[in-house]
């Protein structure tokens, strides 16, 4: 009898599984596009290198958004397309035309810390996309709005999200992530 795959194996399966079925990524070259990499501010540091700060116990209405911001974003993969999520997130940030993360770096840090402290309350396996989704629900209940970056890597094939502000990554380290090649950045 052979073990089953490791979470994170089944987690990077369904990543791929959701960009086939959303028509992001396909296994048949003619049904793909020319690869065009998209621009990514540089990736220099990492909220996750950084000094890590100790929030403490989270407020009951930070509470309420940590899960309203998990279900909006497990609500949105397991309902909709990616791609018609992707653009509701594009549209969005047109509408507010700004982060506010590079304005207020010690708050979105501190409110990352908060999401990452609560994140084990959500009863769902680590998977890079809902977990960038989630907290940029998160972010956003607080009028931040860092940009969602998805890169890949062609050999053996990989891709993996990220939210990014500038060139600080906001919920990944930078040695990981600096293997991706960025091909959507929103």
């Amino acid at each position: 009898m052979t073990e089953p795959p490791p979470e994170s194996v089944r987690g990077e399966n369904a990543l791929l599984k959701s960009l086939k079925s959303g028509g992001i990524i396909t296994s048949n070259p003619v049904d793909g596009k020319p690869f065009v990499e998209t621009y990514c501010a540089p990736r220099e540091t990492s909220l996750e290198g950084m000094a890590p700060y100790v929030p403490k116990s989270p407020s009951s209405w930070c509470l309420v958004r940590f899960f309203l911001a998990c279900a909006r974003a497990d609500w949105h993969l397991r309902l909709n397309k990616i791609s018609s999520t992707l653009a509701a997130i594009d549209r969005r940030r047109r509408k507010v035309g700004t982060s506010g993360a590079s304005h207020d770096v010690a708050r979105a840090t501190a409110l990352i810390a908060v999401f990452k402290q609560l994140r084990p309350l959500y009863p769902r396996p680590y998977l890079c996309l809902f977990d960038s989704f989630a907290l940029l629900e998160f972010l956003a209940s607080w009028r931040i709005y860092p940009h969602v970056v998805f890169g890949v890597i062609a050999d053996p094939f990989q891709a993996h999200c990220w939210l990014q502000e500038g060139s600080v990554i906001l919920n990944d380290e930078l040695e990981r992530v600096a293997r991706y090649i960025p091909v959507l950045s929103m």
